[in-house]
């Protein structure tokens, strides 16, 4: 699975400018260098915020991008509540059309989100279904809806630029008011007015594949980890027991988006048991623990189908590796192309995985009852009532089934990149039962 976010010629840039008539007499070249110097930035005001990025996969793009190098300029026009918004578009739709309507209008050159603490009760950009298109569940024909609020705006190019100030860059947005204050006290009609240049250019070319094969694209994510305390000579002694957790989430502008909850939590959680379980000998496990932190989960389980993929087929090098190049740019490796710094996945096969259990939102952070845990499994299969048996003992009375009905499916996880490549048992542990927490 190949996703790439588009190259920018330069950073996102935001800046303010008035719109006046400047005449320039002719000077020395130093000294009038230095006057544009001085005109530029009594002009202009360079604001610090974060842009919607573009983002290609395989079938095409989405996000957002200027629709020209030059950026998108245009004069501040202030929209807060659903009224103005009427006004300025004269019709009045339902919450999350209003960045499709704004999007979709003639009069929209660009849109600056000014972020406040004040959040909707529920409102989300991912699907009702996030990634089920990649999972074990693409064909099946009525999926759970685990995000409710889901309104796939994720999933849409915007052909015009989207910056957002967060709501601690307290200046700026001061900056930007006064700017928007000035603009109605003109009628949006008398000169001076206050215009926004935004800068958001991104190169990009049909797809993923397309894109990063002419070097226009950089691919998204980073790199995924997996460790284990059984000696790698001894992986094919026993079967392996993979705990995971992800490591990356998405988020409309990127920059802003933390994943405390959805990722980070599963994260400590996993690191917290790697911790407790290291500290006894491996002889006393009957099957072998390996901890996978799987980096691009929220694009297409792009790590863990990548790593899936690895240990299901013997890697070949087409490459060796003599020195350091831009696509392997280790100074040491094993292989050149494609590059592996090691052969330690050689160890490992599919076919001896005998379960996948992954941590996932277990933070408790959005949830009234902050102490019960739950476990999600696939069905009601043997295979997966006995691997959930392990979670319950009267000496944790808060670790319950998700559900107790035959209609129960896994939320999105990275174990559904194991179910696809093989049928086995997997669970999902959450401080949700069916719905996400927000």
């Amino acid at each position: 699975m190949l996703i790439a976010h588009a190259r920018q010629p330069a950073q996102g840039l935001l800046r303010l400018s008035a719109l006046l008539l400047l005449l320039v007499l002719l000077a020395p070249l130093q000294q009038g260098q230095a006057q544009l110097a001085a005109i530029y930035n009594a002009t202009y005001s360079t604001l610090e915020s974060a842009p919607c990025a573009r983002l290609l996969n395989a079938h095409g793009h989405i996000g957002c991008s200027s629709k020209s190098d030059s950026g998108a300029r245009g004069v501040l026009y202030g929209i807060e509540t659903q009224e103005a918004l009427s006004q300025f578009e004269a019709k009045a739709p339902s919450d999350d059309e209003n960045m499709r309507l704004l999007r979709d209008s003639s009069k929209v050159a660009a849109i600056i989100i000014l972020i406040t603490d004040q959040r909707p009760p529920a409102m989300s950009m991912d699907d009702p279904c996030p990634n089920c298109e990649f999972s074990h569940l693409r064909d099946v024909p009525n999926k759970p809806n685990w995000n409710p609020a889901g309104t796939s705006l994720y999933r849409e190019p915007f052909s015009i630029p989207i910056f957002a100030i967060p709501p601690d860059k307290t200046d700026t947005i001061t900056r930007i008011r006064a700017a928007i204050a000035k603009n109605v006290d003109n009628g949006y009609t008398s000169y001076p007015l206050i215009s926004a240049e935004l800068s958001a250019f991104m190169w990009a070319a049909v797809d993923a594949e397309t894109c990063l094969r002419r070097r226009w694209c950089l691919p998204v994510g980073g790199y995924s980890v997996y460790s284990s305390t059984t000696p790698k000579s001894d992986f094919a002694k026993k079967d392996t027991v993979v705990l995971a957790a992800a490591t990356s989430g998405r988020a409309f502008f990127h920059d802003l988006g933390a994943q405390v909850e959805n990722n980070l939590s599963g994260m400590v959680g996993l690191l917290a048991v790697a911790d407790a379980l290291s500290r006894l000998p491996t002889s006393t496990f009957s099957r072998n623990i390996l901890y996978t932190f799987f980096n691009g989960e929220a694009w297409g389980f792009a790590g863990s189908q990548r790593f899936v993929r690895d240990i299901s087929q013997k890697f070949v090098c087409n490459v060796k590796f003599e020195k350091s190049t831009v696509g392997c740019p280790y100074t040491e490796a094993a292989c050149a192309k494609p590059c592996r710094t090691d052969n330690d996945l050689d160890e490992i096969s599919l076919d001896k995985v005998a379960a996948v259990v992954e941590l996932n939102q277990i933070g408790h952070s959005n949830t009234e009852d902050r102490t019960t845990f739950f476990v999600h499994t696939d069905d009601n299969s043997a295979a997966n009532a006995e691997l959930a048996r392990v979670f319950f003992s009267p000496a944790s009375p808060r670790i319950v089934a998700a559900s107790e009905t035959t209609q129960q499916r896994l939320p999105p996880t990275s174990a559904s990149s194991f179910i696809q490549a093989r049928k086995l048992p997997a669970v999902v542990v959450s401080d949700y039962q069916s719905r996400f927490s927000k």
